[in-house]
């Protein structure tokens, strides 16, 4: 068989019953593309198609003035409709067989084969130039089609023998055929069909046809009842097509180009209900409440009794006072048990804090008042987030190049699915693109304007030009992920099974907060929503600064992981270390050693001689004698893993309960350094408090838990903050360590 049939024979596939089936000859037609371009690039084939020239049923061109328009189905097999044009889209790439094959979509969503025997192309006509003379998405107008089945696979096809028959439009004229009302109704009511089918792509395609036909109806026609009555149907076809557009771009979150349909509607409408809630949705999603609220006030004058309007204003009200008085409420939450699907919807907001320059650091956040323990500093939910679950048997034993396959593998497609959902929220909100183009920048590091986070805002919130001209290309949006995406792992045991989730996401306000192994703040995630505390008290001017990774380690693991991210910490903490362990004959140095050599003590075929860490751990007590309690409290913090595995013992030896201090006195220490430390708060529900001969110890002891939580969770009363040990102790709750960078840190391992 030739290349002519073998190509042919791709098109056999189908049935009749696929006849004006766009999706089918779409998928016919591409597979016939594709074919062809491997069989031109095989071997250096250069072609082979003869050009047929004009057959008998070749006429001149006749004027597309007073011919009637006809739908696809309306034509009939082996005529040649004479008096008639056929108004649709080409759909498809042109590709060049022995005529241009392409698919014209009409006016109604059906498809059909388009063959145009077109003279001026020879055989060494390039594909590049047949696309370019019947380029994807021309409206054309098929003057008087002849409609046949192909002579060798018997499928139904428009045969055009004259190129003058296929001229090019600008805008679908209406179809006179039927009548104006009728076309837009029909259209009208396959966007409403795919609609209620989930199809959102294709019902704003039919909404948007039904937009252009009804603002190309003339207007100008004489002011008879009849002519009347048509224009009142099309502005309210019109009306209708863009409020149903609005919802289904709120489908797909394309949340601003919702708000300018609901705006048209309105113009035609101002009291248009379904227009007045839609647009108030889609202002509630892209985070201006204040907005929202507006729409949804003007929506209950129309109809006081709108219960779902009702509910949403109710929502917008308390998020929008939210973000104007930084009051978040999550009492409830902790109470019932921190169950996932109880996670509330927040609000952002900004507190006391602006981006500056940080010396040496590029910028900063810094704070513009005094702000105390457990103060929200800001609330911001992400850009983009994903939530991964896997569930694995637990084994005595794992295959560490499996986990580091499975680890690969995940972080590639973390990356994919981020990048996508980026792209997706710098589309749905010129805002969100501002504030990223801000983040990508690497040279200039410009200080953005803070009103530029701040919600209620209109002068960066643009909803005619979506672009204003700022681009960020995928590199960029990459790198972007890359540094600053925070991660947060969370890991559960269920019976025999260990559940193991993973929370990724982009905070782009958060992400100019810099690094300390010393921080005053600490970050919370609560659903998609980071939560920035104030872990210690911090005097205005000062900067504010969060521990990118866990710091409960060493000096050489921390220096590592900065290593990785690209920085060098030198807080107060990492300092005083540096300068301990590098000390000629330092026992620090040392133990530093012998820590490090333990360093993988999870693993569970580990073996070690207790009285070798309670040797080294006392060593490192008498070390830190002559430091001063806050250098001591230092010290201990960066040798927890050596704490941390004398307290694992399933029996703690007597001379550790005689010369160590108690695991709860290591937690407040702890505390002091990497204060909302979450690995803190789960030692400080796990070792409960001993009982005490004298109140003022125990109350003492109790103060000290209920601030350890409010650096992690915030300002909350006491029964509050005591049903978050209580569910933390149970594991119902588990806080989760974050991680700034993630996504760099793994790759680079």
């Amino acid at each position: 068989m030739d290349i002519v049939g073998m190509l042919v024979e791709k098109f056999k596939e189908f049935h009749a019953s696929q006849e004006f089936d766009k999706q089918a000859l779409l998928e016919a037609h591409y597979k016939t593309y594709n074919d062809l371009q491997q069989m031109e690039s095989f071997r250096g084939y250069k072609g082979g198609f003869t050009v047929r020239q004009p057959s008998e049923h070749w006429r001149p061109s006749v004027p597309l003035a007073g011919l009637q328009p006809i739908r696809a189905r309306s034509l009939q097999v082996g005529k040649h409709h004479q008096g008639r044009v056929l108004i649709g889209t080409l759909c498809a790439d042109a590709l060049r067989m022995l005529a241009v094959m392409t698919i014209l979509e009409d006016q109604f969503g059906d498809a059909v084969r388009l063959a145009i025997y077109d003279p001026s192309l020879s055989s060494g006509t390039k594909p590049q130039t047949v696309r370019r003379l019947y380029p994807k998405g021309s409206k054309v107008a098929v003057k008087e089609p002849y409609f046949k089945q192909g002579a060798q696979d018997g499928v139904l096809m428009l045969r055009v023998d004259n190129p003058q028959d296929v001229e090019f439009l600008t805008s679908f004229p209406p179809t006179p055929g039927t009548s104006l009302v009728e076309d837009l109704l029909d259209l009208r009511g396959k966007g409403n069909a795919c609609f209620r089918d989930g199809d959102w792509e294709k019902s704003i395609d039919y909404y948007s046809r039904c937009i252009q036909l009804a603002l190309s109806s003339d207007k100008s026609e004489p002011q008879s009842p009849g002519a009347l009555n048509i224009q009142k149907q099309a502005m309210e076809a019109l009306l209708f097509s863009y409020s149903n557009r609005a919802e289904a771009m709120l489908k797909l979150g394309k949340y601003q180009t919702a708000v300018q349909d609901c705006d048209k509607a309105l113009e035609i409408d101002h009291h248009h209900l379904k227009s007045l809630f839609r647009k108030g949705r889609a202002f509630h999603a892209l985070g201006e409440y204040k907005l929202a609220c507006q729409c949804f006030e003007r929506a209950l004058q129309v109809c006081p009794s709108a219960n779902d309007v009702h509910f949403q204003y109710e929502k917008s009200k308390e998020l929008n006072d939210q973000n104007q008085q930084g009051m978040f409420d999550l009492s409830a939450y902790y109470l019932n048990g921190c169950k996932p699907q109880d996670v509330p919807e927040v609000s952002n907001y900004i507190g006391p804090v602006l981006i500056k320059k940080s010396a040496g650091r590029g910028r900063g956040l810094f704070a513009t008042d005094n702000i105390d323990v457990g103060d929200f500093l800001l609330v911001d939910n992400a850009v983009a987030f994903i939530c991964t679950e896997i569930a694995r048997t637990k084994t005595l034993t794992e295959n560490v190049d499996e986990n580091i396959t499975e680890m690969y593998t995940k972080v590639s497609h973390v990356k994919q699915d981020l990048e996508a959902k980026i792209i997706s929220s710098a589309a749905s909100s010129n805002r969100i693109l501002q504030q990223l183009q801000y983040l990508a920048e690497s040279e200039d590091l410009k200080v953005p304007p803070m009103d530029l986070f701040r919600i209620n805002n209109v002068s960066w919130n643009n909803y005619d030009d979506c672009s204003q001209g700022v681009k960020l290309d995928c590199h960029k949006i990459a790198e972007i992920m890359r540094n600053v995406g925070c991660s947060m792992q969370i890991i559960r045991t269920v019976g025999d099974m260990e559940i193991q989730n993973e929370q990724y996401g982009l905070w782009v306000l958060p992400s100019f907060i810099n690094h300390s192994c010393f921080p005053n703040a600490n970050c919370m995630v609560l659903g998609k929503a980071m939560f920035v505390i104030a872990a210690r008290k911090i005097a205005v001017g000062e900067e504010i600064t969060v521990s990118y990774f866990d710091s409960l380690v060493p000096l050489f693991r921390r220096e590592m992981v900065c290593d990785k991210l690209g920085f060098n910490c030198d807080c107060k903490r990492c300092s005083l270390e540096r300068s301990l362990v590098a000390a000629e004959a330092s026992p620090l140095g040392k133990i530093a050693e012998f820590v490090r050599s333990i360093d993988s003590f999870r693993l569970p075929d580990f073996e070690l001689s207790d009285m070798e860490l309670l040797n080294n751990a006392v060593q490192l007590e008498n070390t830190t004698n002559a430091l001063s309690d806050e250098e001591k409290q230092m010290i201990r913090t960066s040798f927890f893993p050596l704490y941390f595995n004398i307290f694992s013992l399933r029996r703690l030896h007597p001379y550790a309960r005689a010369t160590l201090p108690s695991m709860r006195e290591l937690v407040y220490d702890f505390q002091k350094i990497v204060p909302g430390n979450c690995t803190c708060l789960e030692l400080l529900a796990w070792f409960p408090a001993c009982t005490y001969d004298k109140d003022e110890k125990k109350s003492v002891d109790t103060e000290k838990e209920l601030e350890l939580c409010r650096t992690f969770m915030g300002k909350h009363q006491e029964n509050v903050l005591r049903a978050v040990l209580k569910s933390v102790a149970a594991k119902v709750f588990q806080p989760g360590l974050i991680v700034i960078g993630c996504l760099q840190i793994i790759s680079q391992n």
